[in-house]
């Protein structure tokens, strides 16, 4: 008897899940199937379902989603702010100051980059103003499997079998 209350107990609850279970399809046609939804923000609902979380924002629901969840548009740019800034105080919290005088690798490394960075626009600056031609630079690459590519970083040809050879400015290929 007590395992037959046990089991009639976890059927209705499963039932009870499936019935509250609902759809939405964005404005866009992105269907959420079989979702509860898990908690009303003033900017959107969290869906929970098999596929796991989502938060789908109210400018992308239809308008009766939006009334039958009492969306407000006035509230969402306050409460965005107010999630903005919490987030700004989880990350200084997790990251304690620096003591002075001492540097982190990442502040190391982008002091670096901005030095190179300005060297280089001085000699680009240098080379117009005294009528030297243009270097060369990236355009893009051609693929191992023939097609070819805009990107000029790593990304370029990852789908295509690599990077045959890199494409400058002066139309060759190295």
């Amino acid at each position: 008897m007590k395992h037959r209350k046990a089991a009639l107990t976890i059927l209705a609850a499963l039932l009870a899940s499936i019935a509250l279970a609902d759809d939405f399809k964005t404005i866009n046609g992105k269907e959420y199937k079989n979702v509860t939804v898990n908690r009303v923000e003033p900017d959107g609902i969290v869906l929970k379902g098999i596929s796991g979380i989502s938060k789908v924002y109210f400018v992308e629901l239809p308008k009766e989603v939006q009334e039958r969840f009492h969306y407000d548009p006035q509230k969402t740019a306050p409460y965005r702010a107010a999630e903005a800034e919490a987030a700004k105080q989880r990350v200084q919290q997790q990251q304690p100051p620096s003591p002075a005088g001492t540097e982190t690798p990442s502040n190391i490394f982008t002091a670096k980059v901005a030095a190179i960075r300005t060297e280089h626009e001085q000699k680009i600056k240098a080379a117009v103003a005294t009528g030297e031609p243009e270097q060369l630079h990236r355009i893009g690459a051609a693929c191992n499997d023939g097609s070819e590519s805009g990107a000029t970083g790593r990304e370029a040809c990852s789908r295509h079998g690599g990077v045959k050879c890199w494409k400058y400015s002066d139309g060759t290929c190295h």
